[in-house]
C-alpha cells in the first residue's frame, strides 16, 4: 500500500492525489452526514493506517507523502468534526506531527498546530510554540507564504499559546511572547492580515489579543509599532459592525493601560488579559455627560419625592424608566443625603433596597405595562442582592410569560450558568426591535466577553457601566474586574 501511495503522490497534483489516496484507503467523505456516520466507528482503523504510512514516510524521508497524510487528517477528517479531532488527540496522533513540523509544508502543519492549541493542554501548547519557533527560525514567513491561508492558523496558534504558564511574565502578571519570536515580526504579520478586506472573523478575533501583547512588550526603541497598532484600532472603532467596535475598544483599553502599574487586574486562566469592560460599554454607546446627568437627576428626584410622601408607586414607574434608559451615577454617600431625616427611607441603605416595596406597590395593576415594570425592578433587585441562580431562574420565568422582555434577556445572559444558553439568549435579545441602548450595550459586551473567555458575571445591566461621572473632571470609570 505504501508503494501505491508513493506512486499516486509523485504522479498527480496535490488535490487529485488527496482524493485518490482517500479512495485507496476507503476513507469516507466527512463533508457529508453519511460520511461522518461511517467514519466514527472506523476512526481508529483509519488512524492506524495513516500512522503507518506516515511513519514509513518519515523513515524514508518522503516528505511529500507526509504532507499528503497530514492533509488527509486536516482536510478530510479533523476539520469536519470536533469529536474526531478530540478522539485523535487522545490517541496522540496530532503530537506525532510536531517532531517533523519544520520539514512538512506549513499549509499542512499549521492547521494541526491550531487544532492542538485550541484543544490541547499547557504541555501540548508548550511543545507547539517550540515547533512554531523552529518553523520561523528556518526562514518560513507566513506573510510571504505562497498560501495566504497559513496566516490565520499561525495567529490562532499563537493566540492560544501566549497565555500559558511557560510564557507568562510573573513580574508584570501579563502574557509575553516566547523567546525566538520577534515582537515586530508578529505585529507585522497580524497588522498585514487585518488590513486585508477578506480577513475572516476568526482571524480578527485571534489577531487583536496578540496586538495587546505586542504593544505592551514592544521594545523602547520601537516607537512606530505601538503607533501603528493605535492607528489601526482607531480606524476599527469607526466600523459599522458593532462586534468589531466592541473588540477594538477591548484591545484599545488594554493598550492605553500600559504603564499603570498600580492598576488592579485579573489574569484569565485561559490566557487572555481580562480588562475592564466599562470603557468598552461606554464606547459602544457614547452616552453624553448631559444624558448621564439627566438620569442621575431623575433618580435623585424619585428619592426626594418618596422621602417626602412615601409613594412607592411613583418609585416603581420612575425607576423602571431610569433602569432601561440610564446610565446614572449614584453612590452610597449620595443616598445618605436622602436617608437623613426621612422616616420613609430610614430602613433602607441603598436606592435598590427600595425596589421590593416598589414592586409591591405596582403588583396590584395587572395590565402588561405595569407587569413589565414590576419584572424590571425584580430582575434588578435579584441581580444586585440575590444569587445568580435566582436571577437567572426569574428571568427564564419572565421570558416564558413575555418573550419580548429586554431586561430579562440581559439578566439571563449575564447570570446563566450555562454559557451556551447565555449566548443564545444574548443573540435573541439583540434582535428585539424595541431594545433600548442600555440593555443593548450590556448584551453586546457580554457577547464579546464570552468570546474572549472572560467568565465573571456583571451584577446588573446598569451597574455594568460602572460610571462615576464628575462634573469638573469628566467621566471617571469605576474599575471592576470582569
Amino acid at each position: 500500500m505504501y508503494v501505491e501511495v508513493c506512486k499516486i503522490v509523485s504522479n498527480l497534483p496535490r488535490e487529485q492525489a488527496l482524493q485518490r489516496v482517500c479512495h485507496l484507503l476507503r476513507i469516507p467523505n466527512t463533508a457529508t452526514r453519511s460520511g461522518l456516520r461511517r467514519i466514527h466507528p472506523q476512526l481508529h482503523v483509519f488512524s492506524n493506517t495513516l500512522l503507518c504510512l506516515y511513519d514509513q514516510a518519515v523513515d524514508w524521508e518522503e516528505w511529500e507523502v507526509c504532507d499528503t497524510v497530514g492533509s488527509i487528517w486536516t482536510i478530510m477528517m479533523f476539520c469536519a468534526d470536533a469529536v474526531l479531532c478530540l478522539a485523535l488527540m487522545k490517541d496522540g496522533v496530532l503530537l506525532r506531527l510536531l517532531h517533523q513540523a519544520n520539514k512538512i509544508l506549513p499549509t499542512v502543519v499549521l492547521p494541526f498546530l491550531a487544532l492542538l492549541a485550541r484543544y490541547g493542554d499547557d504541555a501540548d501548547r508548550t511543545a507547539i510554540i517550540r515547533s512554531l519557533t523552529a518553523l520561523l527560525q528556518v526562514g518560513w514567513d507566513p506573510s510571504l507564504s505562497y498560501h495566504p491561508e497559513n496566516v490565520e492558523p499561525f495567529l490562532v496558534t499563537l493566540c492560544h499559546c501566549i497565555g500559558i504558564a511557560d510564557f507568562w511574565d510573573v513580574a508584570t502578571a501579563e502574557p509575553r511572547l516566547p523567546e525566538g519570536l520577534s515582537v515586530t515580526f508578529i505585529a507585522e504579520v497580524a497588522l498585514s492580515a487585518l488590513a486585508k478586506p477578506d480577513a475572516s472573523y476568526g482571524l480578527i478575533i485571534h489577531a487583536l489579543p496578540i496586538l495587546i501583547v505586542c504593544a505592551k512588550s514592544s521594545p523602547p526603541e520601537e516607537t512606530m509599532l505601538p503607533t501603528r497598532i493605535l492607528q489601526f484600532l482607531a480606524s476599527l472603532l469607526q466600523s459599522n459592525d458593532i462586534a468589531l467596535r466592541s473588540v477594538a475598544v477591548w484591545v484599545f483599553y488594554g493598550i492605553l493601560d500600559v504603564g499603570r502599574g498600580s492598576t488592579p487586574r485579573c489574569v484569565s486562566s485561559r490566557g487572555t488579559v481580562e480588562l475592564l469592560p466599562s470603557t468598552a460599554q461606554v464606547a459602544l454607546w457614547d452616552a453624553p455627560p448631559d444624558h448621564v446627568r439627566t438620569y442621575t437627576l431623575m433618580l435623585r428626584n424619585i428619592l426626594w419625592q418618596v422621602s417626602i410622601d412615601g409613594d412607592y408607586y411613583k418609585v416603581a414607574v420612575g425607576m423602571a424608566h431610569v433602569l432601561l434608559n440610564g446610565p446614572f451615577v449614584f453612590t452610597e454617600d449620595d443616598f445618605r443625603e436622602f436617608k437623613e431625616g426621612s422616616v420613609t427611607l430610614a430602613g433602607h441603605d441603598s436606592w435598590f433596597s427600595l425596589l421590593p416595596e416598589a414592586v409591591e406597590a405596582i403588583k396590584g395593576r395587572e395590565d402588561p405595562s405595569h407587569r413589565n415594570m414590576a419584572d424590571v425592578l425584580t430582575l434588578e433587585h435579584l441581580a444586585r442582592v440575590g444569587t445568580s441562580d435566582a436571577a437567572a431562574t426569574f428571568a427564564r420565568a419572565v421570558l416564558e410569560r413575555n418573550p419580548g422582555h429586554a431586561y430579562a434577556y440581559v439578566t439571563l445572559c449575564e447570570h446563566s450558568a450555562d454559557r451556551e444558553e447565555a449566548l443564545q439568549v444574548a443573540r435573541k435579545g439583540l434582535r428585539l426591535p424595541h431594545l433600548t441602548r442600555i440593555p443593548e450595550a450590556a448584551t453586546v459586551c457580554f457577547c464579546y466577553r464570552a468570546v474572549f473567555g472572560q467568565g465573571a458575571k456583571t451584577p446588573s445591566p446598569v451597574s455594568a457601566f460602572g460610571l462615576a461621572l464628575r462634573t469638573a473632571g469628566g467621566p471617571r470609570l469605576r474599575r471592576r474586574t470582569v
